[in-house]
């Protein structure tokens, strides 16, 4: 039944599933990556390596690493160098490109030329406009003070309230509205987006948001009142995993995983996202617009929340 559904979906998305990931196997996302433009032509990427499927395969104290940037097009830029021989790396390098992307959201695979395991890939926003710095963290939730990095090898330590905070970082407006959970369909009028004293824009980087503080945790009601409660842990969860434009525990994922579950499977494309439970047949499909994953809204959906 499993693979009939996989298969099943594989044909529905009609792209390229370019990484499946079983939650089963899943304790630490094997490749995290952020991008920064900070000239008109180079970018510097920081990223945190999970090597340890790639250890047997290293030689001389380092493991061979092989870098590729990808857009819907085709290849954009390639590099090879090594890492030190650890189950774990973090770190960055700075890359020139030949030509800018074509699409906004773009991939980077990362493989060892040594293993015959298949290579990790992740993806992400390119920022408009060049920083010229860069925050080495491989996450969106960072904790103060933040390293600022420069191309000319300098770096600084700041936190939001200090005077030179706002060199760097800019208020980011965000939707701090209550959102819709699925089940409920009716309209309602989009709040404006207003600032936060936890969400910053790096200056020149508007295509994601930094979130310097814990956003409190809100339960949501169901109809009825027979949703289940979800754990302290599981909000938890929610946040550290699911933020972007909106916390984690408020955005449309972070919603079905914490009163869903963690999916059994995923399937990830360099344009969507689709959480699969094979057991319940059931699937959420999610699309990146406008800052933030955006669940699919299906009809069928609204059966579900009131079973539960």
């Amino acid at each position: 039944m499993k693979k009939a559904v996989l298969w099943a979906f594989l044909l529905a998305a009609k792209a390229q599933v370019l990484w499946i990931e079983r939650a089963s196997e899943a304790s630490s996302l094997p490749l995290q990556a952020q991008a920064y433009r900070i000239s008109s032509e180079e970018w510097v990427f920081a990223i945190k390596l999970n090597l340890t499927s790639w250890l047997p395969y290293g030689f001389d104290s380092s493991v061979p690493i092989r870098a590729e940037l990808i857009d819907e097009k085709g290849p954009l830029a390639e590099t090879l160098f090594t890492v030190p021989l650890e189950p774990h790396w973090q770190g960055s390098w700075r890359w020139k490109l030949t030509h800018q992307p074509h699409s906004t959201w773009v991939g980077l695979q990362v493989s060892c030329p040594e293993a015959p395991e298949g290579p990790f890939f992740t993806q992400f926003a390119w920022p408009a406009e060049p920083t010229g710095f860069w925050v080495e963290s491989a996450s969106t939730l960072l904790t103060p003070p933040v390293e600022v990095k420069r191309p000319d090898g300098t770096a600084e330590k700041v936190s939001p309230g200090q005077a030179r905070w706002e060199a760097y970082f800019v208020p980011a407006p965000v939707d701090t509205s209550l959102p819709l959970p699925p089940y409920l369909l009716k309209r309602k009028k989009k709040s404006p987006l207003v600032s936060s004293s936890c969400a910053w824009h790096l200056r020149g980087d508007t295509s994601r948001v930094f979130w310097t503080c814990r956003w409190p945790a809100r339960p949501y009601a169901a109809p009825g009142g027979t949703l289940p409660q979800p754990a302290p842990d599981q909000w938890e969860a929610a946040f550290q995993r699911f933020s972007d434009r909106k916390p984690g525990d408020r955005s449309d994922r972070g919603l079905i995983f914490l009163f869903v579950g963690e999916p059994p499977l995923r399937l990830l494309t360099l344009s969507s996202e689709v959480w699969v439970y094979p057991d319940e047949r059931l699937s959420f499909h999610f699309v990146y617009e406008e800052g933030t994953w955006k669940l699919v809204r299906k009809l069928e959906y609204q059966g579900l929340w009131k079973k539960r």
